[in-house]
């Protein structure tokens, strides 16, 4: 409810209540799961895609447990697809630089949901002509081999 009302200008908070939300996401509780992922999800409605996106995907890396990263998969996969691919290549380089890194992470995760939400993500991603330039440019060749074979699979 506090996104629905204070929208845009929560982004200065943000970043505290992202991680006691991913935090709770993960709870033994149901229903704290359920709620926490239902206003992680209204956050990414209702704060700029920037801001979303590089306060989301911050502890993607760095982050064992399963389950958070499973719901940044998704919420990240969820504001890519509802951004588009042609205005994704139009955003900061900023923007996408981290959604070639830590996006491309997703593809090879040892969790099956972050994979299936990497690689839905990426389905829309590549519809754009300039997806493989850049990945090019992000990912070394090594790890790039192994994600263009994940892509072309799709």
């Amino acid at each position: 409810v506090i996104f629905l009302h204070l929208g845009k200008s929560m982004e200065t908070d943000i970043e505290k209540l992202v991680k006691e939300l991913l935090q709770k996401s993960a709870d033994t509780n149901k229903f704290i799961r359920s709620d926490s992922q239902k206003a992680l999800e209204v956050m990414a409605e209702n704060l700029s895609v920037y801001k979303t996106i590089s306060t989301i995907i911050a502890p993607f890396g760095s982050n064992k447990n399963v389950t958070i990263r499973a719901n940044i998969a998704s919420i990240v996969d969820s504001v890519i697809v509802r951004l588009g691919a042609e205005r994704f290549m139009g955003s900061s380089v900023e923007l996408q630089e981290m959604i070639m890194l830590d996006g491309s992470k997703m593809l090879t995760d040892a969790n099956v949901d972050v994979r299936q939400r990497g690689k839905h993500m990426w389905t829309e991603l590549i519809q754009h002509a300039k997806t493989e330039q850049m990945l090019k440019q992000y990912i070394k060749d090594p790890e790039l081999r192994n994600i263009q074979k994940i892509l072309d699979g799709l």
